[in-house]
C-alpha cells in the first residue's frame, strides 16, 4: 500500500510541477512582448488575463475488472482467467485564461497504479488502465507498471471572432470518422497540430500528427505499417512519417439534419474516407437517425499488403428518448477483403493510432470481420420514478453473422461463415447533489459467445473465443480552482 500511495503522490506532484512551469513560461514570454506601459501595469494585466476563466480540475477514477476467456486453442470448453486487476488513476487538468483574448495553454497529466493485480496473467500487462510500458512496441515483459504520463501540453490560439482555433503540442485530436483516440479513463495523445474553422453553418477541422500514445503508454511513439511485435516496427520503411485528416460538417440554421464529409491519410500507406447523414425528429423526447460510411484503401507496397480494393464499414443508427426510457438500435456491414478485418485507424497495429468510429457497443467484439453483418439493440431506464434519482439500469444484445475467413491475403472458401453474439447488463449511478456530486459508478457485465469456439481464437481475423467480462468503474471529479 505504501508503494501505491507513493505513486499517487508522484502523480499529483508531477501535475503541480507542470502547471507551475507553464505559468512561469507564459509569464516570461509576456515580459518579452514589446509594451510601452510600466512593468507593474503589464504584469498586472497579464496576470488578470491569465487568471480570467482559468481552471484546474481533478479526477479520481477506479476500474475493477475480471475477465474469463474460453480455451483459445479450441481444444476444451474450459474458461480461464484472462484479466484480473483493480487500477486507480489520478488526473489533474489545467486550462489557462486567454492572454490578449487569443492565446492560452492547456496542461493535463495523470498517474496510474494497480491496487490489485494477478501477475500470473500475461494479458494483465496491457490491461489498458495502468502502463504497459514506455512506448507502443516497447512493452514490459513481466507486468504492468505504475507511473505518470502527460496527456495534454498544448498552446492554443483563437481569432477575436472565435471562428478559428488552433492547438499545437501534445493533445487528443479528432477529425470526425478519421482520427480519434483510445480511451481508458483518459484519452490518448497525439503530437501534432489541430485547427478548427466555424463559419456560419459549417465546421471545418484539420489535424496532423507524427506520434501517438494510447493512455496505457508513458510516451508517444512513431506510426508504423506493421504490428508491434514485428521486428523494428518504427524503423526504415516500416515507419509512417505522419497521418492527417480533413473534415467538413454542414448544418443549416435551425435545421434538423446535417451532413459530414471527411478524408484522411497515413503517408504512403492508407487513404480513408467518411460520410455521415444525420436527421432528428420531434418524436417523444427526440428521435435521431444517421447513416454512416467509413472507407479505406491501402497502397499495398510489397510486404505491406492490407486490403484488396476499397474496404468499408457502413451502417445506420437510431436512438429514441421518451421520458425515463432510452432505446438504441444499430446495424453495420463490413467489407475488408485481404486482411479479413476492417481496421478503424490509419495504421496497422492496435493502439499505434486510433480512428473515430461512432459505433461503440461495449460488447467485447469489434464486429468488423470481412463479410460480417451485425445488429445491436439496447434499452436503458432511469429509476427516478421509483424514488431512486441518479440510478439507471439497462440491457443490450448484439449478433453478427457472415464473417469470411482470410489467411495470408487468401480467402478460405472451405470455412463456414463465422457467427458471434453477446448480451450485456448495466447498472449505473450518477450523483448530482451533496458531497458526492459528480460521482459516477457503473457495473457492466458482458456475456460474449464465439459460435465457433472449437476453432480457437482468431480463426476469423478478429474473433477470439467466448468470454465472460465484468467491469466495475468509479469516477469522481473535483475542482481545485
Amino acid at each position: 500500500m505504501a508503494a501505491v500511495t507513493g505513486k499517487t503522490a508522484q502523480a499529483v506532484s508531477t501535475c503541480a510541477t507542470l502547471i507551475c512551469l507553464s505559468v512561469l513560461l507564459l509569464s516570461c514570454s509576456a515580459r518579452l512582448m514589446a509594451d510601452d506601459r510600466a512593468p507593474t501595469v503589464v504584469d498586472k494585466d497579464f496576470a488578470d488575463e491569465l487568471a480570467d476563466k482559468s481552471s484546474m480540475q481533478g479526477l479520481l477514477s477506479y476500474m475493477q475488472r475480471k475477465r474469463k476467456r474460453r480455451d483459445e486453442s479450441g481444444q476444451s470448453n474450459r474458461f480461464k482467467d484472462d484479466l484480473n486487476h483493480g487500477t486507480l488513476q489520478t488526473t489533474l487538468k489545467f486550462k489557462s485564461g486567454w492572454l490578449y483574448q487569443q492565446f492560452g495553454v492547456n496542461l493535463s497529466a495523470f498517474g496510474a497504479t494497480d491496487l490489485t493485480y494477478d501477475d500470473e496473467l500475461p494479458r494483465n500487462i496491457e490491461n489498458e488502465f495502468s502502463f504497459a510500458g514506455e512506448r507502443w512496441s516497447d512493452e514490459n515483459s513481466s507486468e504492468a507498471e505504475s507511473g505518470v504520463s502527460v496527456s495534454r501540453a498544448v498552446l492554443k490560439y483563437r481569432t477575436e471572432d472565435k471562428q478559428f482555433r488552433v492547438k499545437a503540442g501534445y493533445a487528443p485530436m479528432h477529425v470526425p470518422g478519421i482520427i480519434g483516440v483510445n480511451w481508458s479513463f483518459q484519452p490518448g495523445t497525439y503530437r501534432g497540430v489541430q485547427a478548427k474553422y466555424t463559419p456560419q453553418n459549417w465546421t471545418v477541422t484539420y489535424a496532423w500528427a507524427d506520434e501517438y500514445k494510447a493512455p496505457w503508454y508513458l510516451k508517444t511513439q512513431n506510426f508504423s505499417k506493421v504490428n508491434a511485435w514485428d521486428p523494428n516496427p518504427v524503423s526504415g520503411d516500416n515507419r509512417i512519417d505522419y497521418i492527417h485528416g480533413l473534415s467538413a460538417n454542414y448544418q443549416p440554421p435551425e435545421a434538423d439534419w446535417s451532413l459530414a464529409f471527411s478524408a484522411g491519410q497515413s503517408a504512403d500507406y492508407v487513404d480513408a474516407y467518411f460520410f455521415k447523414l444525420a436527421k432528428q425528429w420531434a418524436i417523444a423526447d427526440g428521435l435521431s437517425v444517421s447513416y454512416q460510411f467509413y472507407g479505406a484503401d491501402s497502397k499495398n507496397d510489397p510486404g505491406y499488403e492490407l486490403y484488396q480494393g476499397l474496404a468499408w464499414q457502413q451502417g445506420v443508427r437510431a436512438q429514441l428518448i421518451s421520458g425515463d426510457w432510452m432505446w438504441k438500435a444499430e446495424l453495420i456491414a463490413t467489407k475488408a477483403e485481404g486482411i479479413g478485418t476492417y481496421l478503424p485507424r490509419l495504421t496497422r497495429g492496435y493502439a499505434n493510432s486510433q480512428g473515430a468510429l461512432e459505433y461503440w457497443w461495449d460488447s467485447r467484439s469489434d464486429w468488423n470481420n470481412d463479410g460480417e453483418t451485425a445488429i445491436y439493440s439496447g434499452v436503458w431506464y432511469q429509476l427516478s420514478s421509483f424514488n431512486l434519482p441518479g440510478w439507471q439500469v439497462g440491457a443490450s444484445a448484439a449478433y453478427g453473422w457472415g464473417a469470411k475467413r482470410w489467411v495470408d491475403q487468401q480467402q478460405d472458401h472451405q470455412a463456414k461463415d463465422g457467427k458471434e453474439s453477446a448480451w450485456n447488463i448495466d447498472i449505473i449511478y450518477a450523483a448530482n447533489s451533496g458531497i458526492l456530486d459528480g460521482l459516477t459508478a457503473r457495473l457492466h457485465y458482458t456475456h460474449y459467445r464465439n459460435h465457433q469456439d472449437d476453432k480457437g481464437s482468431f480463426y476469423y481475423a478478429n474473433m477470439f473465443t467466448s468470454e465472460r467480462d465484468i467491469k466495475l468503474e468509479f469516477s469522481y471529479p473535483f475542482g481545485v480552482f
